[in-house]
């Protein structure tokens, strides 16, 4: 059974793995206070398994894709990362917010992530090349949460405009598909 623990990158040294109380409080007014890791520990000996080093703010969310391959991390580094679970190998940096990533999720075929944060966009890309497959506007405020249904077939996403939305997605597996969502979407905006 595996864990996840998120720190800075010195919270080797704790052995409660908590993190200084100062880099938290820091990183999420905004700070960078330098590489972030996201730790994998084993549950039941607490044994850490591998760090997944790379972020340069907070990271907020640390998920597994579904067959447990991989890891996908969001961060106040304004990035979404995967990383390999068995080696803790960055596989890809997702870039394009420009605010901070509270949450990120792969979808049920592990082909694409979701993610949300400080703004009221909500990304999807490609996770195995990166590409930014649609930005979704539909909210007022901070998007807290992201994920995709068991099925694949809806997005949801929860907001500090008080509401949580879906959003079709039939055919996540297309670029040209969610393009278009995106853009009709933002048509009855």
């Amino acid at each position: 059974m595996v864990g996840v623990r998120m720190s800075s990158g010195n919270d080797a040294a704790w052995p409660d793995g908590q993190g200084k109380g100062a880099h938290r409080e820091a990183t999420d007014k905004g700070a960078m206070a330098g590489p972030v890791a996201a730790g994998q520990r084993d549950a039941q000996t607490g044994i850490e398994l591998r760090v997944l080093d790379g972020h340069m703010g907070a990271v907020y969310s640390a998920r597994f894709s579904p067959d447990g391959s991989k890891v996908v991390t969001a961060s106040g580094d304004r990035t979404v990362r995967t990383w390999d679970t068995a080696s803790g190998r960055l596989l890809k940096t997702l870039t394009g917010p420009t605010t901070r990533l509270s949450s990120a999720a792969f979808s049920p075929d592990g082909k694409l992530v979701v993610a949300g944060g400080a703004s009221p966009q909500t990304y999807v890309w490609e996770a195995a090349t990166g590409q930014t497959m649609a930005v979704l506007q539909q909210h007022g405020d901070s998007v807290n949460a992201a994920e995709f249904s068991p099925d694949g077939r809806l997005i949801l996403t929860a907001s500090d405009d008080r509401t949580a939305k879906l959003y079709p997605c039939e055919t996540c597996g297309s670029v040209d598909s969610l393009l278009a969502l995106a853009d009709e979407r933002d048509r009855y905006r």
